[in-house]
């Protein structure tokens, strides 16, 4: 694959990702996250100190289609970089989130809530 056609593919990715149309996971590769689609899946990963960033481009049976590097101080690195925060920001919810508390506090009486000991995340 080419590098236009996979920056293209970056750009589209953080056109989608800015207006909320797409729904980040979280890897089990720590600082990775993936995208799924109907004919297999997107995943970036940012390396040790963001010196690299990394997309590679599965099919549904999980094979390696596509895998490419981006180093430090390249246009393609910085969008990238650029895509690998906005979807680090989708999957983690940051904007949303704060944006809740802050209306929460604004609203008269208690705020906080307990979780009844069902709903709690208990590993037994």
């Amino acid at each position: 694959m080419n590098d236009l056609k996979i920056e293209s593919i970056i750009h589209k990715l953080i056109k989608k990702t800015q207006q909320k149309e797409a729904d980040w996971e979280s890897t089990y590769q720590e600082n990775e996250f993936a995208l799924q689609f109907n004919v297999g899946k997107i995943t970036i990963w940012e390396g040790k100190d963001g010196d690299v960033m990394t997309i590679c481009i599965y099919n549904n049976s999980y094979e390696l289609l596509h895998e490419q590097d981006f180093y430090k101080n390249t246009a393609a690195h910085t969008m990238l970089a650029d895509l690998y925060t906005l979807a680090q920001k989708s999957y983690y919810k940051r904007e949303e989130t704060i944006a809740e508390i802050i209306k929460e506090l604004d609203t008269e009486g208690k705020v906080g809530t307990h979780k009844k000991e069902d709903e709690l995340d208990l590993p037994f």
